[in-house]
């Protein structure tokens, strides 16, 4: 179902199926039955699906979201807007040179080239990893240092050390 943007931004004449509703003119909630391609205007190399937010990472570096951002759009990683929602892939301004991206339930993470990890969202459980359980709705850089690979969960989340050494938090 694509009832927060989740799909993102799909063509008028895309296949859909049950659509009710709508936000913006565009039907809200429909099943889509037919591929089409997510307008980013860059070549992508990595995505994560999260609890209705995607996050795809760009040849540049870069990251984008879209889908249902829940509390404050903080799944999102805008800051903090005035939608909840958006059908149409953003790029995160405050994000570079990222290598790595994980989503989770309501989480988010990115590692850049430098091996710092950042994380926002809506920080259920501690899975933002800050020390506390308040809203994150702009990425936040960790303590966690030579992070080369991050893995998301619903309300958790692992980071791997270019040395071996493995970290969690979150929900356990």
């Amino acid at each position: 179902m694509d009832e927060n943007g989740q799909v993102g931004a799909r063509p008028v004449n895309t296949t859909t199926t049950g659509c009710s509703g709508s936000i913006g003119g565009v039907a809200a909630q429909c099943h889509v039955t037919s591929p089409y391609g997510v307008p980013i205007p860059t070549k992508v190399s990595q995505i994560s699906a999260g609890y209705c937010f995607n996050l795809a990472l760009d040849e540049n570096g870069d990251v984008w979201s879209w889908g249902f951002g829940d509390y404050l759009a903080a799944a999102l990683g805008h800051g903090n807007q005035t939608y909840q929602s958006l059908r149409t892939p953003t790029k995160i301004s405050t994000l570079s040179n990222i290598v790595g991206i994980a989503a989770g339930e309501g989480c988010a993470y990115a590692v850049n080239n430098q091996g710092q990890i950042w994380a926002w969202g809506i920080n259920r459980l501690g899975c933002v990893g800050d020390g506390t359980t308040n809203i994150i709705s702009s990425p936040k850089i960790l303590a966690i240092t030579d992070v080369k690979k991050v893995v998301a969960r619903a309300a958790g989340v692992y980071a791997l050390t270019n040395s071996g050494q493995l970290w969690s938090w979150g929900e356990t």
